[in-house]
């Protein structure tokens, strides 16, 4: 049957509307700068010419900083009816760009948001002039702490930062830290918070030469202050969990720096910052460092011989951090959590939380997530999976098993390996599983370069369910 061209514009409207301002509210799924929403929008422009135009129309009043990537173009574009200025969010990869485009000549109220990336180089120029921008341009700046920094240096004083921060809306600071090589920490961190960015991402530039690589220390964590700064998104890429465990069971054998400049002040300081917090909405956190031998955990490793290491020196503030009254986490990514994962006080914290909409595992195990976490935490609306294809197979299995489980979602992140399709199908139609109380289940599939599968995304209803399967094959 075909409709009037009125019908089509109105359906393109409402799919628009329902995936970016309701299904978001349930349903955030931002993992590995490809969502659902977008990969929809995308096919759906690709119908034919007439659906192109009705996306371009609508999709400029939902383009964000997140899907600006992926979604501008189908209204940037020479196909469309529109052109740039219609565009209602921008980005310039360098504050060159910008000066050299609309922006640096003052044409910005054509956008809803501009988005500047600086180096630190552009960071500093910024900085240290009196440029001001209108209400809607956000700029991520990069920093480094390091002796010499220019942070420490007095023409960025806490005067001229408070300056900054009422001039500059900052979106994101990417801040670098060299902990071999810092000085007056305490002051440099003050400045940062004082500049009042929506998100800080800490990096650790050790030496990579050494065997723990990079991680932030409890140290840089325990200066960031809740009264002083409200952060939204926190990330802690690595964290060496593994050897906190070792410190405070008094087991650190390792003569490392690393080691050495932990301390049980400022991991306690980091704990009652983070549990104290009321605005962070996403958390990220990565154990690093070596997991433990099989003799740490036995307890037979000399010169502590006959006691296993003790696991809730750890756990049970990362509890106390999941089950504050003040948290307000709403999306939580946690990654190489292996032995953690699986620890009484963390599965107690998850299950007793009452905020966290969306968790995030990344090579962590699930099944004791899947078999006891959800059958008791009614808020955990979505489930993300990135793991070996005979973990995510074990998952799907077990969460077809598991009784009392009610998501909307559950997304597994895999690689394209041989037959894998198969393998998945073949679990998913098999009458004995049951996936009733999961509405939606998608796969992302990510190419192996050396490989060429003919999959193409596609998605169906599971028979005798509502349970809407999405196949995505990506890049």
């Amino acid at each position: 049957m075909i409709f009037p061209n009125y019908l089509y514009d109105k359906i393109t409207k409402y799919i628009i509307d329902y995936l970016y301002i309701y299904k978001l509210k349930y349903n955030d799924n931002q993992l590995s700068n490809y969502t659902y929403n977008n990969l929809e929008i995308i096919n759906l422009s690709l119908v034919n010419k007439q659906f192109f135009e009705f996306v371009s129309v609508y999709i400029k009043d939902v383009l964000s900083f997140k899907n600006y990537k992926y979604l501008a173009p189908l209204v940037d574009n020479p196909n469309s009816i529109f052109n740039d200025q219609n565009i209602s969010v921008k980005i310039y990869h360098s504050y060159l760009d910008y000066k050299n485009g609309l922006g640096g000549a003052g044409n910005t109220d054509q956008y809803r948001k501009i988005l500047i990336d600086c180096d630190e180089e552009e960071t500093l120029e910024l900085f240290l002039s009196n440029k001001t921008f209108s209400n809607n341009v956000f700029v991520n700046v990069t920093l480094s702490m390091t002796n010499g920094s220019e942070i420490y240096q007095d023409n960025l004083g806490f005067q001229k930062i408070e300056e900054i921060s009422n001039r500059i809306q900052i979106n994101i600071i990417l801040l670098f830290i060299d902990n071999n090589n810092i000085q007056n920490s305490q002051e440099a961190f003050e400045k940062i918070i004082k500049l009042k960015s929506k998100s800080i991402i800490i990096y650790n530039f050790k030496e990579v030469s050494k065997k723990n690589g990079i991680a932030p220390s409890a140290h840089e964590l325990s200066n960031i202050k809740n009264e002083t700064h409200q952060i939204k998104v926190f990330y802690v890429p690595e964290i060496e969990l593994y050897d906190y465990v070792r410190l405070f069971n008094g087991k650190a054998i390792r003569e490392e720096n690393s080691i050495m400049e932990m301390n049980k002040k400022d991991w306690d300081t980091t704990i009652n910052m983070l549990s104290s917090n009321k605005t962070i909405e996403h958390f990220s956190l990565s154990a690093f460092g070596f997991d433990f031998t099989s003799s740490e955990r036995k307890g037979s490793i000399l010169p502590f011989s006959n006691t296993k290491l003790d696991l809730s020196v750890v756990t049970k503030d990362l509890k106390t951090v999941l089950t504050s009254p003040n948290n307000n986490i709403r999306s939580l990514e946690l990654g190489l959590f292996g032995q953690f994962i699986k620890d009484k006080l963390i599965l107690e914290g998850l299950s007793e939380n009452q905020t966290i909409i969306k968790l995030s595992l990344f090579s962590t195990p699930a099944n004791d997530i899947i078999t006891q976490v959800l059958p008791k935490n009614r808020t955990l609306r979505n489930l993300s999976i990135t793991d070996k294809t005979k973990h995510i197979i074990e998952s799907i299995k077990l969460l077809s098993k598991t009784a009392n489980i009610d998501l909307y979602s559950v997304s597994f992140h895999l690689y394209h390996e041989e037959n894998v399709m198969q393998s998945i199908l073949s679990v998913l139609h098999d009458k004995k599983n049951s996936f009733q109380s999961i509405k939606e289940i998608n796969f992302y599939f990510f190419k192996i370069n050396f490989k060429n599968y003919s999959y193409s995304n596609s998605n169906y209803f599971l028979k005798d369910s509502n349970t809407l399967v999405n196949l995505f094959c990506l890049g």
